[in-house]
Order: structure tokens, then sequence, then C-alpha cells
């Protein structure tokens, strides 16, 4: 075990745990590194949780898993950092995480970056991909507290990548999230799901063409930089209000599942009456969940177009309006079936086909508007 270390006057110098592998023993502290720089190569784990001080991680390489705790206010990452089959948890308390090389591992291992904001940065030593990747069941966690995620796209070549090459997730925590794609390229690839929620309460998410706000705001260009069957945006703890403030057409690689928006409190609409949501390039379904505040549900831009829907307001006397351009299912999406709200006018109109493969319910004396080219009725759950 590492007692206090202090390298160089002020704190100047590296420590290097190990090299080659030389350390086989599993490597923990009792105490503190203070250092500008730490590095290292070892055949075990490494496990660094005090309240270090470091300025720069360099290239650190371990068999199993790698552990850093910061407490200096802010971490660059200036090297490759890698582990076997093992996790990897990087956390920098009262600043920003800079990643500025790679971070991967292999197996069913997780990788979390925390800071306050995270920053994969593909410019600072020149121009270069930086990439973060877990494979097989490995999720990507990154905690970007009451601070941004920011992916770096510096044109045609350098990427920032968040990419789960098996069936992993990334789960993104930030009040904001950047995604610079000066490009077609996707940064955030997930072979499982992709969830993106606020940290701080009442904290609202703008999508769309022309997206802006105060809180989590991702224009069309951002949305298409996502490529994950499942794309989760909001959550039923922190999310305030969701709105498109513009048009939205998805490409293939998005949602190519299902979109699911969750917000929470009596303020927390769901709206995209601006401008048509357009998700039929990856057949996609939507499912919305106001249930933790009963706000109401507006997606009645007549040029929308999902595939199946599904909404519950919690059995609130909220609103649900859904029009769509085409055929339209409302059926079972995420486990939810139907609509479902209380006291509330519910209306959904297809300018093509209607299929009602589940019920749509609310309570009280609010009338249940369906219309479209046809409407079905005839299937067991409807």
């Amino acid at each position: 075990a590492i007692d206090t270390v202090t390298v160089g006057t002020g704190a100047t110098g590296t420590v290097i745990l190990g090299v080659g592998g030389d350390i086989t023993g599993a490597v923990t502290q009792t105490d503190i590194i203070t250092a500008n720089a730490l590095t290292g190569n070892t055949a075990s784990t490494v496990t660094l949780g005090g309240n270090n001080v470091i300025t720069n991680l360099s290239a650190f390489t371990s068999v199993g898993g790698f552990t850093l705790n910061d407490s200096a206010g802010g971490l660059n990452i200036v090297g490759t950092i890698g582990t076997g089959a093992g996790a990897i948890n990087i956390t920098t308390a009262g600043g920003a995480l800079s990643v500025q090389q790679n971070i991967s591992n292999t197996g069913a291992n997780n990788i979390t970056l925390t800071g306050v904001g995270v920053d994969v940065d593909t410019t600072t030593g020149g121009a270069h991909d930086v990439t973060v990747s877990t494979t097989s069941t490995g999720n990507i966690n990154i905690d970007a507290g009451t601070g941004s995620l920011t992916l770096q796209d510096e044109g045609t070549t350098e990427k920032a990548l968040l990419t789960t090459t098996g069936t992993g997730n990334v789960v993104v925590a930030a009040d904001d999230v950047v995604i610079e794609a000066n490009d077609a390229a996707d940064q955030i690839v997930s072979g499982g799901e992709t969830t993106i929620a606020p940290t701080s309460a009442s904290t609202n998410i703008d999508l769309g063409t022309g997206a802006a706000g105060t809180g989590i705001v991702l224009d069309s260009g951002e949305l298409n930089s996502i490529s994950s069957a499942i794309v989760r945006l909001g959550d039923g703890t922190n999310t305030n209000a969701i709105t498109f403030d513009g048009a939205f057409t998805s490409d293939a690689a998005f949602a190519s599942n299902f979109l699911a928006l969750q917000t929470t409190g009596a303020t927390g609409t769901v709206t995209a009456t601006a401008g048509a949501v357009d998700l039929s390039a990856g057949t996609s379904d939507v499912v919305v969940r106001t249930d933790t505040g009963g706000a109401n549900v507006n997606l009645s831009n007549a040029g929308n177009d999902f595939d199946i829907v599904a909404v519950t307001t919690g059995g609130t006397a909220s609103t649900v309006n859904i029009a769509d351009a085409n055929a339209l299912t409302v059926g079972t999406v995420d486990t939810l079936n139907g609509i479902v709200t209380g006291g509330g006018l519910v209306t959904v109109a297809s300018t093509g086909a209607l299929t009602v493969a589940h019920q749509v319910t609310n309570t009280g004396g609010p009338a249940i508007n369906l219309s479209g080219a046809g409407v079905d009725l005839s299937t067991a759950n409807s």
C-alpha cells in the first residue's frame, strides 16, 4: 500500500508505478499522492481512491481494474489508459475531467468518468482521434455533474467517440451535452442503449432544428450523431420539459428500436409542435412518460412520423395529443401498453390507418378522439 507521496517542489514531478508490468501484487494506498503526473504499467489491479492531488494522468496500463480519485479540482488524461478484464473508474472533484487520449478495456467491465464537466478533447497535443471504448457488455458511464459533456469533432478526420462495441450502454448524466458534429460520423455508438439525462433538478431538454435553451440542448445534427437502437432522453427525477424547438428527421441509426422521453413535475411537458419529428428512417417507436408529475403530452405536429406510440401521464388530468403523417399504431413500447391518462382529453390522429393495439383510457368527462384513414379496434388488447 502507498503512503503519502509528494514528488518535486510544489509537486512538479512524476510518480511511476511499475515498468513493463513488474508490479504483480495489487496496488492500493493508505494516504495521498501529490504530483504533477502519474504513470505506470502493472500486472495487477490499481486502486488509488484517496484524496490525491494530480494534474496529469499519463499512460497507464493494468491487467486488472484501475481506479483513480483526484481532488485537485481538475485532471487531464494525457496518455492512453487501458486495462485487460478490469473496470476503469477515474474521478476528479471540483473541476473538469479532460480526456485527451484513448481509454479502453475488455470483457464485461465498465468505464466510469466523473468530473464537473467531462471534455473529450481532440485538439490538445495536436489534432487526433480520442476514443473511449468497451467490449462485451461493458458500459460507459459519464457523470459530468453540473457541467457539460463535450465531444469535440475537429473536422472530417478527428473524432471524439464514445463506443461500446458489444452490447453495453452509454449513460450520460450532465446538465448540458455538446456534440461538435461537423460531419455525418456518429460520435456516440452504443450496442445497447444510450441514455442522456440531467444532474440538476428541473432541467429542460431542447431538441431539433434551432434548439436553444439553458439546459440540455441537442440540435438535429447532434441527435443524429447518436447510433443506438434505444435512445432515452430525460428521466423521472431531474428532467423538466422536453421540447422539440423545430423539426427533426432522424437517420436510420438513431433510435432504430425506440425513442423514450421522460420528465417529472407538473411542468414537465413533452412537446413536438414547432416542427415535424420524423423517425421513419429507423421505423422508430416512441414512448413518453410524464407519470411522476402528470404533465401534458403534445406531439400534434401533422408531419410527425412514428411507428408505434405509448404514453402514460400517471393517471393525472393531463391531455395527450398525437398526430402522425402516415399509418400509426397505439401499442406496446418499452413494456408500456397503450395510452393512459386521467381526466384529460386524448386525441390521436393519423393521416394513414390508425391501429389501436392496446387500450386508450382516461377518466371522467373528457373525450377520446381517434381518427385515421380507417381505425382498427379489432385486436385483442384494444
